[in-house]
């Protein structure tokens, strides 16, 4: 039986500052983060699932210093699976993985057919079985 995922996306422009760089660890951390600093709407009888699409390297951006193992412990404090589109594998398969989440390569020959196959077969394993 699934659990009757829902699209609770946020469009929260916190860390796009449109210059090529992206704070993609810090918004992991930040939206992992029970105290839920981004204002996402999770909804409390469900899974929390977070999708990261970036072609940067892990960056931050704030001063507060964060750390692979910090990050990690912060998602599955907060029951939060990551699934990562990245470029970089050395930068976010760990978290992906530790979360319970899954890493996909993205690459310059990636297909928006190809994502929206990875992410229906996200669906149909974590939402719909």
């Amino acid at each position: 039986q699934g659990y009757g995922c829902t699209n609770n996306s946020s469009s929260n422009n916190t860390f796009a500052n449109w210059s090529g760089a992206e704070a993609s660890w810090e918004s992991i951390y930040y939206a992992c983060q029970i105290a839920n600093p981004l204002m996402v709407s999770w909804r409390e009888d469900t899974p929390r699932y977070l999708f990261v699409f970036t072609d940067e390297s892990a960056q931050i951006y704030t001063e507060i210093g964060l750390t692979e193992s910090e990050i990690i412990d912060t998602c599955l404090e907060s029951g939060t699976v990551v699934f990562v589109w990245a470029m970089l594998p050395a930068d976010f398969q760990m978290i992906a993985e530790a979360t319970g989440g899954l890493f996909f390569f993205l690459s310059g020959n990636s297909t928006g057919d190809q994502i929206y196959e990875q992410l229906e077969s996200i669906q149909r394993k974590h939402c719909i079985e």
